[in-house]
């Protein structure tokens, strides 16, 4: 009986060392096979960068080149603004004169851009003005004309500094002097972004103090 039992426990002993060997060797296979497919997988993309390479440099130039270009384009972009911004000025005030309304001279001061925010120090910017002269028929003409400015938002106050009677033309028996009025008028404008110039309709009782 001890001899048939022992045999029995060697058997099982056997069995078992079987089975976790052969469970061994399945791991085992299978991390090979892991790292087989992980080592081609590297290789793949070893392979991939190298291809890149050229590619990456030619996009790693073409930062450097927009990083050098990049203060060029906002300067013109400032001066683009500007420019819109002062073209769209001189429209609003084309439309704002009357039919018997001229204009003389135009003169701009300034800074419409409210400064250059990129510089280290920081000044005060002179508020952007236009000043304007020219003659008219008769005052009730400057005045509508004024009232007119007053409606676009982009005019922040509209002041007449000067207005005088003027006489053109000989007298003579038949026809007497032509009588006209001179004026001068100063157009404060808001700065930065310009807005939208679009003017207020007429009669709008929300007219800006001049």
């Amino acid at each position: 009986m001890i001899a048939a039992r022992r045999a029995e426990k060697h058997r099982l002993e056997l069995k078992t060392r079987n089975l976790v060997y052969g469970l061994f060797m399945v791991a085992l296979s299978f991390m090979l096979v892991q790292l087989v497919t992980t080592q081609g997988q590297v290789g793949s993309l070893n392979d991939k960068i190298v291809k890149l390479k050229p590619q990456v440099k030619q996009i790693q130039s073409l930062q450097e080149q927009t990083a050098t270009l990049q203060p060029k384009l906002s300067a013109l972009g400032s001066a683009r603004n500007s420019t819109l911004y002062l073209y769209t000025a001189l429209q609003n005030i084309t439309c704002s004169l009357s039919t018997s309304t001229w204009l003389a001279n135009l003169t701009t001061s300034g800074d419409v851009s409210g400064g250059d925010a990129t510089s280290k120090v920081s000044a005060p910017a002179a508020d952007p003005t236009l000043s304007i002269t020219g003659s008219s028929l008769n005052q009730s003409d400057v005045g509508l004309t004024m009232l007119r400015m007053n409606q676009y938002p982009q005019f922040e106050h509209v002041t007449l500094n000067l207005v005088q009677q003027t006489q053109t033309g000989a007298s003579t028996a038949k026809a007497p002097p032509t009588s006209n009025v001179e004026f001068q008028i100063a157009i404060q404008l808001h700065s930065l972004a310009p807005p939208k110039s679009a003017a207020k309709t007429p009669g709008n009782n929300n007219v800006q103090k001049s």
